[in-house]
């Protein structure tokens, strides 16, 4: 097993990856151009498979489950106050 990570640009955003044997494995951040941290989701075989995390301002704003590359139940969107609700 051959696991690297590999950085890449969108835009003004860096996307760092896992990969293992030529594929995305592990989890996958983007980051914003002033640093902070935008967004985390976890692959398996270059497939989205595990939780995601949206953050706003340095703190978690949304939390979803992915399943084979398939949104899987509902997403928690949290407000300021740290409250989190479901949306379908």
């Amino acid at each position: 097993m051959c696991s690297e990570f590999r950085e890449r640009f969108e835009g003004n955003y860096r996307i760092v990856e896992e990969y293992v044997n030529g594929q995305k494995n592990g989890i996958s951040k983007k980051y914003a151009p002033n640093g902070k941290i935008v967004e985390t989701i976890n692959y398996k075989n270059d497939v989205k498979h595990g939780e995601k995390i949206d953050y706003m301002l340095g703190s978690i704003y949304c939390k979803s489950m992915y399943e084979n590359g398939l949104q899987h139940g509902d997403e928690i969107v949290y407000h300021i106050d740290g409250n989190g609700s479901i949306k379908k």
